[in-house]
């Protein structure tokens, strides 16, 4: 399902991480660390791209970047972790690759 939701990205997707591969599932931290633990990469440099609100949420929590496709104008039910950007649906994050 990932791999289908990426072709519109072209080659700038590098990486796909799905999070059953590593025994955890958001909004767990260990899902949201991968990238640093996998590449080495600092989560100053990753962007989640989040189909719900929970991994909105989860990934502002831990810390990362994040653009949510809000597809059905959903809600959060705590503010406090809000993404910086979000948009009806996937293709808003291709300006941020």
């Amino acid at each position: 399902m990932l791999h289908v939701l990426a072709k519109p990205f072209g080659d700038n997707m590098k990486h796909i991480l799905p999070a059953e591969m590593f025994d955890a599932y958001k909004p767990h931290p260990k899902v949201y660390n991968l990238p640093e633990r996998k590449f080495l990469i600092m989560k100053a440099h990753v962007l989640q791209v989040a189909g719900s609100r929970n991994d909105a949420v989860g990934a502002g929590s831990f810390g990362i970047d994040c653009y949510w496709s809000n597809r059905d104008c959903d809600k959060l039910a705590d503010p406090t972790f809000a993404p910086k950007r979000e948009g009806p649906g996937f293709r808003g994050a291709l300006a941020l690759l």
